[in-house]
């Protein structure tokens, strides 16, 4: 699974909303034809479907014409991929982790930390899902949803933040460095143990605000206040050459990696 928030957002683009003017010339002088629920049909893939338009030549869904309809089986089966996805080495769920290869125990897809690759989370792809199931949530009710976004915050404040005596203390901290069975997030991938991604931090601290909103935990609005009361005071007056926040630093040194 890799940017699993960007491929929710591509599918629904994709799946559910109206091209801009797709005229017949621009399907590679492929003659269109009528299927039997009167939509116009081209042999021409986009992915794995054929395409299909309405007379108006905008792509429809292919689940379904009605837009309602393929909008809410969309996101249910994203929702069920994610609620579905496998346990980690020590019960964490595989969207927690980072780089890490998967191998078969009795058929069942098991995931130990070590060996590195190409999967895993990256960045901020907690603090977006926080986003997105803030909306789902909204639109669906679904109590598991919330339920998620409690799990995902609780691991990330239990395992990823910052020493309180570091000189950027209590932000999290985008990746796990050490490949522990206990997925402790400590650093950045390409500059190492220490060192966090200072928008990455006020992006998790907005996320934690809404959740209190959502829960009434008081535990989560603390947290997002820690995190804004660090970066208020590390703030300085920028201009068209500097920024207001360096983009990575070390934690506890306080050194600026990346302005």
């Amino acid at each position: 699974m890799k940017n699993s928030f960007l491929v929710f957002k591509f599918l629904l683009c994709i799946t559910l909303f109206q091209s801009a003017n797709l005229k017949a010339q621009d399907t590679v002088r492929v003659t269109p034809y009528f299927s039997k629920a009167g939509n116009l049909m081209y042999d021409i893939k986009l992915g794995t479907h054929y395409l299909i338009t309405d007379k108006n030549y905008n792509i429809l869904p292919w689940y379904s014409s009605d837009l309602g309809e393929s909008y809410d089986f969309v996101l249910n089966n994203l929702w069920k991929f994610w609620d579905e996805m496998p346990y980690a080495f020590d019960g964490t769920k595989y969207y927690m982790i980072h780089r890490i290869r998967p191998f078969v125990v009795k058929h069942v897809p098991y995931y130990a930390p070590g060996e590195q690759d190409d999967d895993g989370i990256g960045g901020d792809q907690i603090q977006m899902i926080l986003d997105s199931w803030a909306k789902l949530y909204a639109y669906t009710g679904n109590p598991k949803v919330l339920e998620n976004m409690v799990y995902m915050a609780e691991f990330y404040l239990a395992r990823g933040l910052s020493s309180a005596t570091d000189e950027w203390a209590f932000l999290p901290y985008p990746w796990h460095t050490s490949q522990k069975a206990d997925f402790t997030y400590d650093g950045d991938l390409r500059n190492g143990k220490g060192v966090t991604q200072i928008d990455k931090a006020g992006d998790f601290g907005f996320q934690l605000n809404n959740l209190y909103k959502m829960t009434g935990n008081e535990r989560y609005l603390e947290a997002a206040l820690k995190i804004a009361d660090v970066l208020s005071a590390k703030m300085k007056t920028g201009d068209a050459e500097n920024s207001p926040l360096p983009y990575k630093v070390n934690t506890k040194t306080g050194e600026v990696l990346w302005a």
